[in-house]
């Protein structure tokens, strides 16, 4: 199961340009901020495809501008 899958199961959308949130809210990546990825604390912008391994943590971050 990869990361992508896991929260296709949320009430949320995440892409790795853009995080929609339950109420629609967009935070998407571009000149109003952007969106990080940090699996176990490394930044990784391809994180959604990797395999869940037991003890992985993702932290999903949007910096607005």
């Amino acid at each position: 199961v990869t990361w992508s899958d896991f929260f296709s199961t949320l009430p949320m959308k995440l892409t790795k340009d853009c995080l929609i949130t339950g109420d629609g809210e967009e935070l998407c990546d571009g000149e109003n901020g952007s969106l990080k990825f940090y699996l176990n604390e490394v930044e990784n912008n391809a994180a959604l495809d990797q395999v869940i391994k037991s003890g992985d943590k993702l932290k999903v971050i949007f910096l607005s501008s």
